[in-house]
């Protein structure tokens, strides 16, 4: 399974000539908000889908972040526990072998969560980054 998104856009040498002119920055930023945004409705799933324990701190220690890139353009986000809240995460959802006790078996709440959101969350996406695209382009054009 791909992770891109790919949008078709009519007159893209010109496209490409006019984004050259934004900042990397801007460009980066303001595709993480977009992904961000897409992002909550993973996020609420995957909540949804955590076992609730004892404390909870499972459910509440998942949140968007920010993946990073060499490039400044590039942006991405993803649905993830904070590791330092719920240190255990990852023996939830891929199990583990405890020695001379036995397995944990998985609960991959995440993975189900990513299978219920995706393909809802690619095509937002990529109607949202073509409505970015088409906003900067009549903002360039403007200049």
């Amino acid at each position: 399974m791909s992770n891109r998104i790919d949008i078709d856009v009519e007159g893209f040498e010109e496209l490409r000539a006019k984004l050259k002119r934004l900042p990397d920055k801007v460009k980066g930023r303001e595709i993480e908000k977009i992904m961000r945004r897409v992002a909550k409705p993973a996020l609420a799933a995957a909540r949804q889908e955590a076992p609730e324990g004892k404390t909870g701190a499972l459910k509440k220690s998942l949140r968007i972040s920010r993946i990073r890139f060499r490039d400044a353009a590039l942006a991405g986000v993803k649905v993830a526990p904070n590791r330092k809240k719920a240190y255990y995460a990852h023996f939830v959802e891929y199990g583990r072998k405890i020695t001379g006790k036995g397995k944990t078996r998985a609960n991959p709440f995440v993975g189900r969560a990513r299978t219920i959101t995706v393909p809802g969350a690619r095509e937002k996406a990529r109607v949202q980054l073509a409505r970015y695209v088409q906003k900067s382009i009549d903002r360039l054009g403007d200049g």
